[in-house]
């Protein structure tokens, strides 16, 4: 099973992970594992693009065998602009998970005060 844990709250930084494997097929072919690799990795390289203009210092993009962590501390007068490109790339894991619950599980979402999410929504 793939966890997802994010924090968006009102540390300076955000953060995204991933850990574990689907089990939906073997590793290379699996198409949970895919979906969710991709969004993360959109997002990080997405962030590192804009790490001089948006975010203070380096993103940070670590993608290990069976993990991945993207984490940037944005700039305050655009963390909304930063902010919402998390929450896009959770509404894409969330779509994932409604559509495999048994393979993806989100814990640990912590938003901005007054944010909401709510995992495993369908569109």
């Amino acid at each position: 099973m793939i966890r997802i844990s994010a924090d968006c709250s009102a540390h300076p930084a955000l953060f995204l992970t991933a850990q574990g494997h689907s089990g939906h097929a073997a590793p290379g072919q699996d198409i949970v594992c895919a979906g969710i690799s991709a969004i993360i990795n959109a997002l990080g390289f997405w962030l590192s693009k804009q790490s001089g203009r948006l975010c203070h210092g380096e993103t940070v993009l670590d993608f290990a065998k069976g993990s991945a962590v993207v984490r940037c501390v944005p700039k305050n007068a655009d963390r909304e602009i930063v902010l919402q490109m998390f929450k896009f790339a959770m509404d894409g894991i969330s779509l994932i998970a409604g559509e495999y619950p048994e393979c993806v599980e989100i814990k640990n979402i912590k938003l901005q005060k007054g944010g909401q999410f709510r995992p495993n929504m369908h569109a």
